[in-house]
């Protein structure tokens, strides 16, 4: 402590020009105490992205044996037919994913918002969002087993023929839209309570004393007026379903039938199990850009009440 006050002191005061120049201590030992968050940010973040960027315009191996090829690595990936799969692969899923995860916990909150023991509640549909998919994974797959799983004696005590759940390449992603939604809801919910919390009640007991049913109570006051919520989730749902990896390698494996194979597991299988660095740089350098696009567009203000 002694030492950082030495150095605060020190800094505090520095000539330029001939000038004596005074910076607030407290400014100081905020950059002090902020240096170490930002030495690895710069070393794990940055230098990571500059070095794929450089990676894309090379002919690497696993080995680190490079030649530069300029863009012949994007230019190999407009040609590539699993790359276009996986581009469209990916963008079913951003939509599929984000319209099944984002909205439905706004009705989780508001029937958490008033509900007796809400904190409890809040508890147990949070506990999902905890543990990994390496762990839940596995047993969504026991669950969703054709003639194994307690889903599959449960259709049949009905009488009804179970759904072929994992392997229907027509119905995978609004499966794994409901895992996620699954496992996101608790969390998610948390941003919409918040934005309820903020708008009060008086608007809402207004409109009851008008006489306003609860379906025109809910699309005229609590939607417009959590739409900022609304934009948050929305963001937080899309750079999920952007990088999704996990919860589609656990679930699927490489794809079903290919359906499956976004982005991520596209570059996954030829950077890493087939070894071609340079063309799976250059594939996550266009996913990045993806993502900075869809983020801007996304958080531009069309979310603003």
């Amino acid at each position: 402590m002694l030492a950082m006050r030495d150095v605060a002191n020190r800094l505090t005061k520095v000539r330029t020009h001939g000038v004596h120049l005074k910076i607030p201590r407290r400014v100081v030992i905020g950059w002090i105490l902020a240096s170490p968050a930002i030495v690895v940010f710069i070393v794990f973040k940055w230098y990571l992205i500059v070095s794929l960027f450089l990676n894309s315009f090379q002919q690497l191996g696993l080995f680190n044996q490079r030649h530069w090829v300029g863009f012949e690595n994007y230019r190999a990936l407009l040609n590539n037919p699993g790359f276009i799969h996986s581009f469209i692969a990916t963008l079913i899923w951003i939509v599929v994913g984000t319209v099944m995860t984002a909205f439905p916990p706004l009705l989780l909150a508001l029937a958490l918002q008033g509900a007796p023991g809400k904190a409890l509640w809040r508890a147990v549909y949070f506990l999902p969002g905890i543990f990994s998919w390496a762990m839940e994974g596995p047993i969504w797959i026991y669950l969703l087993t054709p003639n194994q799983g307690p889903i599959a004696k449960l259709f049949s005590m009905l009488g009804i023929t179970e759904p072929i759940w994992l392997n229907n390449p027509h119905d995978i992603f609004f499966v794994l839209g409901a895992l996620l939604l699954w496992q996101q809801a608790g969390f998610l919910a948390l941003f919409y309570l918040a934005g309820l919390a903020n708008m009060g009640t008086d608007v809402l007991e207004a409109a009851l004393v008008d006489g306003a049913s609860p379906v025109q109570r809910f699309f005229r006051i609590i939607l417009p007026l959590t739409l900022p919520s609304i934009g948050v989730v929305t963001l937080i749902v899309l750079s999920q379903t952007f990088s999704g990896f996990s919860e589609i390698y656990v679930v699927t494996g490489v794809g079903v039938y290919q359906t499956t194979q976004v982005l991520t597991l596209w570059i996954y299988s030829n950077g890493i199990v087939a070894g071609d660095i340079g063309l799976a740089s250059a594939a996550s350098v266009l996913l990045f850009l993806m993502t900075i696009v869809a983020t801007y567009f996304g958080g531009s203000g069309q979310f603003a009440p």
